[in-house]
């Protein structure tokens, strides 16, 4: 699934799913860029929105998203 741009949420005290500052993810949504989200897994693929290049991987830990050290190719 991909998207230009993201949203965030957590599940609450009520048992409601409450949104989270967008500021959870290194990446702004900006223009030129497009979001590759996983069917399964807990990886977000970050691509040129033009060119498709790859511009960087994350991963989240649990706590927050992690820029994968795997060096980043086209």
């Amino acid at each position: 699934m991909n998207s230009k741009y993201l949203a965030f949420y957590e599940l609450g005290s009520d048992g409601k799913l409450h949104e989270v500052k967008r500021s959870i993810f290194p990446v702004a949504d900006e223009k030129g860029y497009v979001f590759e989200l996983p069917r399964t897994g807990r990886t977000i693929v970050v691509r040129g929105e033009k060119d498709r290049k790859l511009h960087a991987k994350y991963t989240w830990d649990g706590r927050k998203f992690v820029k994968d050290a795997t060096r980043v190719g086209n």
